[in-house]
């Protein structure tokens, strides 16, 4: 035993004891330098987006602005609003609509405004027009709503927060929270003792958890660091976390961290982090909106989300806010009437399922798409949301259509998986208002709306008819096209002979009929006599992407093309002849709050205005008199201008339509390429009726330019002098080199009537 002699001779022992504690202590250090490194990095993730937030457009209400009190309303609603009976949050009437627009920051602005206040607002309508918005007695120029969440982009786990900063939360709300969980925050180290203590004894008196030991700052150290298992060694983490959180960082630094960080429940994969989040999630509104009720529902879900869940457990939630608030009562800070008035009723939590965010996945790729050419690196890590175009109303009109309509299409002509696209195009801008690229809209698959080229069909016709009118100066919608049988020989020696959808001939047939009835051979001999290389020209200059290689079998719609491509086509002919790129981003939200708008706005007059607006007559006859007239039957006072098109052995259904608010463009086909024998008015056009009734059209009124005269057209498409009996009356641009034949004597419908019965028969 001499080694144990050794060591315990002399003073030889307390070397080993004061080596032993030196290498723990080196050891605790060494410890501590890595949980601080931890805890560093956490604080800094913290403060990074977890989520971009993608936005649709913000509602500006104005007086004149063409909007119905339904479509306001149904905006409202979807912003989270209730349908009261007083102005709490919106009431109706047939021509009045009574709202509290909230006091809250709105999202979107470009110009970096302050938050509105709160207002009563009265909107009062005249049919789809608002007439004024008063609030109280004064006349208001303009209401703005914030925008519709349209769903979000993760980065990395799927953690939903709201960041707010610490003067941002009302402070009712935190001092109920240093109340229940930490009534010594400010006087501690990140540990308390007496805490500890004061918690069981508390837990003890109510006979059950009212109260918890830990400190606010050790339930931050365990949500940003450490698992919810109970064990010895998490609570030593726990506290030295604690410790070294409060020593780095200040008591406001750590009290909205947790305020933003703590776990407050779950919805699907997503985990909701914060009060903001929660507020918005459970009760549809922002923190500075909470009443008492709710604050105390939010921070006595604290102490278990799952446990304490509104929805699944509301009784089990209501005896810890009743506990709370017996704890004001004993403060006096809470009177006994209002005490009995809370408690003798349910927390009342928004619909789960009105709440739940839809995915939209065709607007996430086509952001992502769009982010990439205009927001690039510059802003890195410092994104939190997306401010797009897309109306929610017409979004949401456009997902109806989808689901119903296709179902529908496949129910009645016994056909299966059919697919569609779906684009609605603000007419005057160029924005984005609905995207949808699957007949199940949150199916998160292939993007048809941007990726999917396929042949368009008749839709090509407006374009030739366009062409003619730049390369034809005697060209007009009354002029004769060729409408007899013709036959090429291809390269490799194939004969081709296109045929009419009926197989008839007519001889001849003035180019606005051609273009309702989409005959086929007439537009052969007109495209063939322009040239092919006019209309790769004006489709290049229609599109923004250069069209090379078109061959005669492309004037019947051979020429493949995306929906966007196709959008962005008679966007520009509705849009009298000015070419806006299509787009769906309009800003961009920065870490802090700041906006950038992400473009200049770019127009350029490409067609002559005259000429679009003939092409745009000539589709409005195709839905009053031409393969659309269905249309007309059921929305008549539309005045719509609208395209079929079919493509080769019907594997493609096309149908592009203007009302006086968007473009829309709907294919509907297979994935396959597989014939799916329906016509473009059999399918596509279907859609947009089923769209049509979700959203209600806004009447057509085309602006004739200057050069626009209205003058009579005999049956041989001669024109006459304004005043003259003829066939009918169309649109002609005045500056070109008409062929008029004008009549001898001006002749009233009554001075004709009054001409001898041989004399109105032979003239």
């Amino acid at each position: 035993m001499k080694w144990r002699e050794r060591l315990m001779g002399g003073d030889s022992w307390l070397k080993w004891l004061a080596k032993i504690a030196f290498a723990g202590m080196a050891l605790l250090v060494a410890y501590a330098v890595y949980l601080d490194s931890k805890l560093q990095q956490a604080f800094a993730e913290l403060y990074q987006p977890h989520a971009l937030s993608i936005q649709a457009r913000p509602l500006i209400i104005k007086a004149g602005a063409r909007l119905s009190a339904d479509e306001l309303q149904a905006e409202l609603l979807a912003l989270g609003y209730q349908r009261v009976n007083q102005a709490a949050q919106v009431t109706a009437q047939p021509d009045l609509t009574r709202f509290y627009r909230r006091a809250e920051h709105l999202r979107f602005q470009l110009d970096d405004r302050a938050g509105h206040k709160a207002l009563v607002v009265d909107a009062r309508f005249d049919g789809d027009q608002v007439v004024s918005l008063h609030h109280a007695n004064q006349v208001l120029a303009s209401v703005e709503l914030a925008p519709v969440e349209l769903d979000k982009i993760w980065a990395g786990t799927r953690e939903d927060r709201i960041w707010v900063d610490l003067q941002q939360i009302p402070e009712q709300l935190i001092e109920l929270l240093l109340m229940v969980e930490d009534r010594n925050f400010y006087q501690h180290w990140g540990v308390n003792p007496i805490a500890i203590g004061r918690a069981l004894i508390a837990n003890l008196q109510a006979g059950q958890t009212v109260q918890g030991g830990s400190t606010l700052t050790q339930q931050l150290a365990k949500n940003l660091l450490l698992t919810r298992q109970r064990s010895l060694v998490r609570k030593i983490n726990e506290a030295l976390l604690a410790l070294l959180m409060e020593w780095r960082y200040s008591k406001a630094q750590i009290l909205e961290a947790y305020i933003n960080e703590i776990y407050m429940g779950q919805q699907g994969a997503t985990a909701i982090h914060g009060f903001a989040t929660a507020s918005e999630f459970y009760f549809g509104r922002s923190l500075a909106e909470l009443n008492l009720e709710q604050q105390v529902a939010l921070v006595a879900m604290i102490k278990g989300p799952s446990l304490y869940n509104p929805w699944r457990r509301p009784e089990t939630l209501a005896e810890r806010r009743d506990l709370i608030l017996r704890m004001l009562l004993q403060r006096e800070q809470l009177d006994i009437e209002l005490y009995q008035r809370i408690s003798s009723r349910p927390v009342a939590v928004v619909n789960k399922r009105e709440l739940q965010l839809k995915q939209r996945p065709a607007i996430v790729r086509s952001v992502r798409s769009e982010m990439q050419q205009w927001i690039s690196g510059r802003y890195q890590g410092r994104l939190t949301a997306i401010a797009t175009s897309i109306d929610p109303l017409s979004q949401q009109a456009m997902e109806q259509a989808a689901r119903d309509g296709i179902a529908e299409l496949e129910a009645a002509y016994a056909v299966e998986q059919l697919q569609l696209a779906m684009i609605a195009v603000d007419v005057t801008s160029g924005a984005v208002r609905a995207l949808v690229s699957d007949c199940q809209p949150e199916y998160p698959g292939y993007n048809r709306v941007m990726e999917a080229r396929r042949p368009i069909g008749s839709l090509l016709k407006p374009v030739i008819l366009l062409a003619g009118f730049q390369q034809k100066s005697t060209m007009n919608l009354a002029t004769p096209l060729n409408d007899r049988p013709v036959s090429m020989r291809s390269s490799t020696g194939k004969r081709w002979q296109p045929q009419n959808f009926d197989k008839k001939y007519r001889g001849s047939v003035a180019s606005i009929d051609a273009l309702s009835k989409s005959l086929n051979v007439p537009f052969v001999n007109l495209g063939m006599s322009i040239g092919l290389e006019s209309i790769e020209q004006l489709l290049t200059s229609l599109i923004g992407e250069e069209v090379k290689g078109l061959y005669p079998s492309d004037l019947l719609g051979s020429i493949s093309m995306s929906p966007w491509q196709v959008a962005q086509i008679f966007n520009t002919l509705a849009n009298q002849g000015s070419y806006q790129p299509l787009h769906l981003i309009q800003g961009a939200q920065l870490t802090g709050g700041n906006w950038r708008s992400v473009r200049q706005p770019y127009r350029q007059q490409i067609i002559d205005p005259s000429h679009a607006f003939l092409v745009m007559y000539g589709m409005q006859q195709v839905v009053a008199e031409g393969t659309a007239r269905s249309l007309n039957q059921r929305f008549p006072g539309a005045h719509l201008a609208a395209k079929t098109g079919t493509s080769n052995d019907y594997r493609d259904a096309w149908f592009v339509a203007s009302d006086g608010r968007e473009v829309v463009v709907i294919w509907v086909g297979r994935d396959d390429n597989q014939p799916i024998n329906l016509t473009g008015s059999q399918a596509a056009m279907q859609l947009y009726r089923h769209y049509l009734h979700q959203r209600s059209a806004l009447p057509l009124q085309l602006a004739a330019p200057a050069d626009i005269e209205f003058l009579p057209v005999d049956v041989s498409g001669k024109v006459y002098e304004a005043g003259c009996p003829a066939e009918r009356t169309l649109p002609f641009d005045v500056k070109a080199e008409l062929l008029q034949i004008r009549c001898a004597k001006k002749m009233t419908p009554e001075a004709d009537a009054q001409k001898p019965w041989w004399k109105r028969i032979f003239g």
